[in-house]
């Protein structure tokens, strides 16, 4: 049986609606003895036509031969429409999307940046965000985003203020992902509630991914009990602008949607969606109950 050396990746917009520079990350496997590298990958258009692609190996066969791969690229859909691209074996040449994504990383901390947004972040304690501009511009204010809580007694933990290891965890030139680990501090130096933030960005696009996620290693069940936790981000927007928001799949719909809103917003996690009278329905919390984080 002869082993295929071409492997085509179909994606369907269920959207009437066009999609423009659409994100793909998409596994692909491969016989053994096939491929030995990505650097023997390329990827093409229905029509031929070489396309910028990022690519890296997820398993090896015992030969050493590339089992499954990882590709990266964007792509461009028509309403309610297929695309296809084909991964193939064949000489590859370097081919670099219009605003490749770079990063770097050294012991102060990391940086990602593709031409339209520049992110760098500290591993140094005491701060946590250095810069996030886009197109030159502050975004966030300079040691403008944070991630704290308070405990039971009152004590303030701070993501700027603990240990932390700044690191980039995936890059090529059309995605890049900069995590931090690390724990929350306190001002009297203790340790608490291990997390990790991880920023996603692509090549030519002005929107990152946040992904953060907090574990609990310090204490058995019950666990920790908190006040309360937030994420902070103080955008560079004058105080009395309207923030814009962009919903991309509004209602059951899909609509997208600009919303705009006249004041600095909270979104908030509650166990009720009655928030104007939240304090009179929720006594118990304003004489000192808390939420316990297993």
């Amino acid at each position: 049986m002869t082993k295929p050396t071409c492997q085509t990746i179909r994606v369907h917009n269920r959207l009437h609606r066009p999609i423009v520079n659409q994100p793909v990350s998409y596994g692909v496997p491969w016989p053994q003895g096939v491929v030995r590298g990505p650097d023997q990958l390329m990827l093409t258009d229905e029509d031929g036509h070489k396309r910028p692609f990022g690519c890296r190996v997820l398993n090896t066969w015992p030969d050493g031969s590339v089992q499954w791969s990882l590709v990266e690229y964007l792509l461009d859909l028509p309403p309610s429409g297929t695309v296809a691209v084909r991964l193939q074996t064949g000489k590859a040449t370097a081919h670099l999307p219009a605003r490749p994504v770079t990063a770097t990383a050294d012991a102060r901390g990391s940086s990602i940046g593709n031409g339209l947004v520049a992110i760098s972040f500290s591993a140094v304690a005491g701060q946590l965000l250095e810069r996030w501009q886009v197109e030159g511009r502050d975004l966030v204010l300079p040691d403008g985003l944070d991630i704290w809580f308070e405990d039971s007694a009152g004590a303030k933990f701070s993501a700027r203020d603990g240990k932390r290891r700044v690191t980039i965890e995936h890059a090529n030139a059309l995605r890049a992902i900069l995590r931090i680990d690390g724990q929350h501090g306190a001002a009297d130096g203790r340790q608490s509630l291990d997390y990790f933030l991880r920023l996603e960005l692509w090549a030519g696009r002005r929107d990152v991914i946040l992904t953060h996620c907090f574990r609990n290693r310090d204490r058995s069940v019950p666990g920790l009990e908190l006040r309360s936790f937030q994420i902070e981000v103080r955008t560079a927007a004058e105080k009395d602008a309207a923030r814009c928001f962009t919903a991309n799949t509004l209602t059951r719909h899909y609509l997208p949607r600009c919303l705009r809103i006249p004041e600095d917003p909270q979104i908030i996690a509650s166990d009720t969606v009655d928030l104007p009278h939240y304090a009179a329905t929720h006594q118990a919390w304003q004489s000192g109950a808390v939420m316990v984080v297993d």
